[in-house]
C-alpha cells in the first residue's frame, strides 16, 4: 500500500469487530456528494468480509476543522487561537465540501445514523455527548448543549436507540447486507507502480472512486474486491472470471506451483 493509504481488508483481519470513524458518511446535504459516504462504508463493509462493524465514532454537532493541515503555509496564515471563544471558520482546501462546517439539525443526525445501518453497520456510538469545551474543536461535535441540556438532536439519539433495541429490529441486526451486483478489483501493485511514476497515488485512487460513483449514480451496487482469488469466488459466473482465473495459474506457473498452476487452468 502507498504511503497514508488505509488497508481495510488487513485491518479487519486483526479484530472481531471493525469500528468506523463516523464522519466517513457525513455529508453537507449536497445530494452530488452522497457516493462519498457510501463509499467509505462500503470500503469497510467489503474490508470487513463478512465480520460485524460498528459505527464508532458518530457526531452530532458541527465540525468546525481549521485545517486538515496543522503545518505550512495554510497553519501560518490561518493561527489558531489556543482557547477560541467563537468556532472557528474552516479554510478552505480540495478536502472540504462547501457546508462542512454547518450546524446540524436532529433530521442530519438521523440520516447519517440510518445510513450507516443501511450500509451494514450494527453498532452505533457516538464520540462526545456534550461539545468539547475547549481547544480548536470548541463547541464541535456534540448532539446535547453546552451546559449539557437536552436538545431536538438528543432527542433524535434517544428515538434511535429505543428503535435499535425494539424487539421487531432483532431480525435486522441479524441480517447481513447482500451481495454487490458488480466487483471493482482493487489492484495494490498498480497503486504503487502510480506513485512511484508521479509521486503520488490520486490518479489511481480518482480513476478507482470515478468507476464507483458511476455506478453509484446509476443504482448499480458495486463491491470492493482486493485479490483475485476473492473475485474468482465471489464472482464465479462473471465474464471475467475466466479470465482471472488465466491470470492465477499464470502466477502460480512462473513462481514454480506447477500443480497449483494446474488447479486454475483445469477450473
Amino acid at each position: 500500500m502507498t504511503d497514508a493509504a488505509d488497508d481495510y481488508w488487513r485491518a479487519a483481519e486483526c479484530v472481531d469487530s471493525y469500528g468506523l470513524d463516523g464522519g466517513r458518511w457525513r455529508w453537507n446535504g449536497d445530494n452530488r456528494n452522497v457516493w462519498r459516504a457510501w463509499l467509505a462504508t462500503d470500503l469497510v463493509r467489503m474490508g470487513c468480509r463478512g465480520k460485524r462493524f460498528w459505527m464508532s465514532e458518530l457526531s452530532a454537532g458541527p465540525i468546525f476543522r481549521a485545517s486538515e493541515e496543522t503545518t505550512g503555509a495554510a497553519a501560518r496564515n490561518h493561527p489558531l487561537p489556543e482557547t477560541p471563544t467563537q468556532p472557528v471558520e474552516p479554510v478552505a482546501s480540495d478536502e472540504m465540501l462547501p457546508d462542512d462546517g454547518r450546524v446540524p439539525v436532529a433530521a442530519d443526525v438521523r440520516a447519517w445514523s440510518m445510513s450507516g445501518f443501511a450500509a451494514g453497520a450494527t453498532g452505533h456510538l457516538d464520540c462526545r455527548f456534550r461539545p468539547l469545551l475547549d481547544g480548536t474543536l470548541f463547541k464541535s461535535h456534540g448532539g446535547y448543549a453546552m451546559d449539557g441540556s437536552r436538545t431536538e438532536k438528543s432527542a433524535m439519539w434517544s428515538k434511535l436507540a429505543r428503535w435499535a433495541n425494539a424487539p421487531q429490529q432483532k431480525a435486522l441486526w441479524q441480517s447481513r447486507p447482500v451481495k454487490g451486483e458488480i466487483g471493482l478489483l482493487f489492484v495494490p501493485e498498480s497503486e504503487i507502480n502510480i506513485a512511484v511514476r508521479y509521486g503520488k497515488s490520486d490518479f489511481y485512487a480518482e480513476a478507482a472512486f470515478g468507476a464507483y460513483q458511476g455506478f453509484f449514480d446509476n443504482n448499480i451496487q458495486a463491491d470492493w474486491i482486493k485479490s483475485l482469488e476473492q473475485f474468482v469466488s465471489d464472482y464465479a459466473t462473471a465474464s471475467d472470471a475466466s479470465e482471472a482465473m488465466l491470470q492465477l495459474g499464470v502466477n502460480e506457473e512462473f513462481e514454480g506451483e506447477d500443480d497449483a498452476a494446474r488447479k486454475w487452468y483445469d477450473e
